[in-house]
């Protein structure tokens, strides 16, 4: 039984949403590879169809994060630009948030993705990195992949030097895998180089090496590129008819199959044949559909040289007001895509990541300076013990975080915690006493370790204040609370202005009594399908004293059954993002929250969830966020 019959039977007894992911990830992901392209669409729509019953928690980031870079690679290869791009984000944060090794397929993916679409320097950091993580974790199909994409990078920047070195490593690493798919696609990659260096000969032999391997591979996607550089060399070399035969079996292949990006290519490809040989109504008309697709598609790189085309089609027609148009769309597209500002970022960005890969064992070698060898290599050694500080310092927050407690004594509930920086600077904490449930959440001053650190002391001052000094008055847990940080970190004396906002809610079950304070945040609920807000006091916890006395004050209410409370930290609303690059606010968090209130606390969850990096996108993140719910 071959690997893809092994693993179509293990999906067909899978049962579970987790195990049907991991399966079809893995099902999809070969089909693809061996040219079987809509069995792999089929295969991803279980992908997609059972990722979101899987339960958002860490331990299955790694799962969740490896199923949407599949979803957004297949989106990607199809030409559906917009929803590969929010899916390989999506895979990218829940890779990056727990240091997975497949993050390089992510990055890789959406390199290529980035590069298809004109942001040629951010496409080639993110394909480099990928290709930088695979080698670290000795992912070798990983590495085939990613220094084949750089090498078809580097023909398009026309530096055929850096072209062959790189499909050279590739071919390497195929080898290495026995993947002849890949092997076949770097002898293509190859015919391409001695194709623009106007040796033909040399790169038809190459390409028809390829098409011989892929035709035994029975991979449509590669046969396609192959027919589609046949034509290419044999419009060189003036060989016409062959040319357009070729040309017309890649197209039928590539538009059967959905791969409507790599139907661009031959379209203007057929366009420019039909030019060269005075067939200018021909000429134009493969070059309007390869417009029109590029456009739909958003693919840059491929359409500001149909423009040019295009330009000189009308040119011969003397219909000189189009033939105009066209250079001037050719000249603004190039000028975005790979204007002399583009150009000199990806000429840094390459010498940026040499240096990089300097300091990893087999590049620190080639460097002449012995100071600079060993400087690279304590820098390296610093990184890794700082890295692997940081992540035993999540493991340690994370067990403060009393997370499995929360959720016993409310079931009805969830939280969306996103840290900025691996470790956070907000932090939640519960407990029960004297029959009381009490929730905290805090947002401490910074992020990442100052932020961490805080949290650690605020979470032991209040299993002090309330667990041993038995003060549950949620204001004087406040003032309590800020007094003992100034004395902690000695505020008074020394130049440390730190502290906390904190939210803090005293829930008496029995007698349905909710009391609240807030040091600068607020409390949000949501009663019989309308929201209201209470909020906090303007003085937060920690810092040094003024004149003005801090104020705290205790709003007690009565809650109904299905009441729901929201906690949350300022770093939701203050996420720059959408359109405009502005704050999401306060307000919008607000009206999200109302617009799903009638929800189940299952279904609210993913909402207001995706709803942050929704509006965040490509931005960075701002500041940590957590967002506690409860329905009492």
């Amino acid at each position: 039984m071959g690997k893809i019959e092994k693993l179509q039977t293990e999906l067909d007894i899978a049962k579970e949403p987790k195990e049907i992911v991991k399966v079809a990830v893995t099902l999809g992901e070969e089909l693809f590879f061996k040219g079987r392209l809509k069995e792999s669409y089929q295969v991803s729509k279980l992908v997609f169809e059972n990722i979101d019953k899987i339960n958002d928690d860490k331990e299955n980031y790694q799962v969740k994060g490896i199923a949407y870079s599949n979803i957004g690679f297949l989106r990607s290869a199809s030409g559906d630009i917009q929803n590969a791009t929010e899916y390989l984000n999506k895979a990218k944060y829940y890779l990056e948030t727990v240091q997975s090794q497949y993050l390089a397929d992510a990055y890789m993916r959406l390199g290529s993705l980035k590069w298809n679409i004109g942001n040629y320097d951010e496409g080639l950091q993110l394909t480099r990195e990928g290709l930088m993580l695979a080698e670290k974790h000795n992912m070798v199909r990983t590495i085939g992949f990613s220094a084949y994409l750089l090498g078809g990078f580097f023909i398009d920047l026309k530096d055929y030097e850096q072209a062959e070195k790189y499909y050279n490593r590739a071919y390497k690493a195929f080898d290495e895998a026995q993947e002849n798919n890949g092997k076949g696609r770097i002898i293509n990659g190859l015919a391409n180089v001695f194709y623009l260096k106007e040796e033909y000969d040399l790169a038809l032999e190459n390409a028809q090496k390829a098409l011989d391997m892929h035709l035994l591979e029975e991979n449509q996607s590669s046969i396609s590129r192959d027919y589609n550089d046949l034509g290419k060399i044999y419009k060189a070399k003036k060989e016409y008819k062959k040319a357009f035969d070729f040309y017309g079996k890649a197209l039928h292949i590539r538009l059967e199959n959905d791969l409507y990006t790599a139907a661009v290519t031959t379209l203007s490809e057929i366009g420019s044949l039909h030019l060269e040989l005075e067939n200018t109504k021909e000429a134009i008309f493969f070059l309007e559909k390869a417009i029109k697709e590029a456009e739909k598609l958003n693919a840059k790189a491929k359409l500001f040289r149909v423009h040019l085309l295009m330009s000189d089609a009308y040119k011969t027609e003397n219909n000189y007001e189009k033939a105009f148009f066209h250079l001037e769309q050719y000249n603004e597209i190039k000028e975005l895509a790979l204007g002399d500002e583009n150009s000199s970022r990806i000429k840094n960005l390459e010498t940026q990541f040499e240096a990089e890969k300097a300091q990893q064992e087999s590049e620190i070698y080639r460097l002449r300076n012995v100071e600079l060898r060993e400087a690279y290599a304590i820098i390296e050694e610093k990184n890794k013990d700082i890295t692997a500080s940081i992540n035993y310092a999540q493991r340690i927050q994370n067990a403060f975080s009393s997370r499995d407690y929360f959720k016993e004594l409310f079931p009805k509930s969830f939280v969306i915690y996103i840290p900025r920086d691996i470790v956070s600077g907000d932090f939640m904490w519960v407990t029960k006493i004297e029959g009381k449930k009490i929730l905290v959440v805090g947002d401490c001053t910074g992020h990442g370790v100052p932020g961490a650190i805080m949290t650690v002391l605020g979470r032991t001052l209040l299993k002090n204040i309330v667990e041993e000094r038995k003060i549950i008055e949620p204001s004087k847990i406040l003032y309590t609370l800020d007094n003992n940080i100034r004395e902690a970190l000695h505020q008074e004396t020394s130049n440390t202005n730190d502290g906390m906002d904190a939210t803090i809610l005293v829930i008496d079950e029995e007698n349905k009594k909710l009391e609240f304070s807030g040091a600068k945040l607020p409390l949000v609920f949501t009663r019989n399908g309308k929201t209201e807000r209470i909020k906090g006091s303007s003085s937060a916890i920690g810092g040094k004293t003024y004149k003005k006395e801090k104020q705290f004050q205790t709003h007690t209410l009565d809650f109904q059954k299905n009441d729901r409370f929201f906690l949350f930290s300022d770093g939701y609303q203050d996420q720059f993002g959408g359109s405009d690059n502005r704050k999401f606010m306060s307000r919008n968090l607000i009206q999200k929250i109302d617009e799903s209130s009638k929800l189940s606390c299952y279904d609210q969850y993913p909402i207001l969830k995706d709803a942050f990096f929704d509006w965040k996108g490509e931005n960075k993140q701002t500041d940590d966020v957590i967002l506690v719910t409860v329905e009492l």
